[in-house]
């Protein structure tokens, strides 16, 4: 489990409860903006997506204890996602979070140091933040990342947070467990499009 020190660095991290359906993990990558897995924004039986308003997001969420309660007004994923490469999503927040600084996206390449795996919300521990240090990528093909830390059940959405010359980014979102209980990723340059889908939706509102 994290110390109160990690929690605090990772302090853009929160849980990401699912209509009443669950729950995954979400990081904040702008003041309105989260990224998760895609999967997590369907239904488990039917696969039909969830109503945004009823996303709820608990940024830094600590055994019944969190700093921002924020619903989701609209998700984006990429259109015609069917494979894990592509099971990544934004939601747009009802209203800005000012309790936390978002986490930069970044490219692997800008790494300095071994991967932190934020696992997040896991259903063994799901009311306090584990983490994981010293993950590595195991293999990679095109934006999916094998990943040498383990993937409870539950850790969907999960942010893969690198360090960098400025500090700490997200360097992709955790989406599956592999057969061997590794994690899979997909890198944090697949949200980029959706991010700007976003903004251009916000835009035209």
């Amino acid at each position: 489990m994290a110390n109160p020190d990690e929690a605090r660095a990772w302090r853009a991290v929160g849980r990401l409860n699912l209509a009443g359906r669950g729950f995954c993990t979400a990081t904040l990558v702008a003041p309105d903006l989260i990224a998760t897995a895609a999967h997590c924004l369907r239904h488990p039986v039917s696969g039909s997506a969830l109503a945004p308003e009823r996303l709820h997001f608990l940024l830094g969420h600590d055994r019944g204890r969190h700093a921002a309660h924020r619903r989701g007004r609209a998700a984006l994923s990429p259109p015609g996602a069917s494979g894990r490469a592509e099971d990544v999503a934004v939601v747009v927040l009802d209203a800005a979070v000012d309790e936390a600084p978002p986490l930069a996206l970044g490219p692997l390449s800008a790494a300095t140091s071994p991967l932190a795996l934020t696992v997040g919300y896991g259903v063994d521990r799901p009311e306090a933040l584990s983490i994981q240090h010293g993950c590595r990528i195991l293999a990679r093909r095109g934006a999916l990342m094998r990943i040498g830390c383990a993937a409870p059940p539950g850790s969907s959405g999960a942010p893969l947070i690198a360090r960098g010359a400025a500090g700490p980014f997200l360097a992709g979102v955790i989406v599956a467990r592999g057969p061997d209980g590794h994690a899979l990723a997909v890198a944090a340059e697949a949200l980029a499009p959706l991010i700007a889908r976003a903004r251009a939706m916000e835009a035209g509102r």
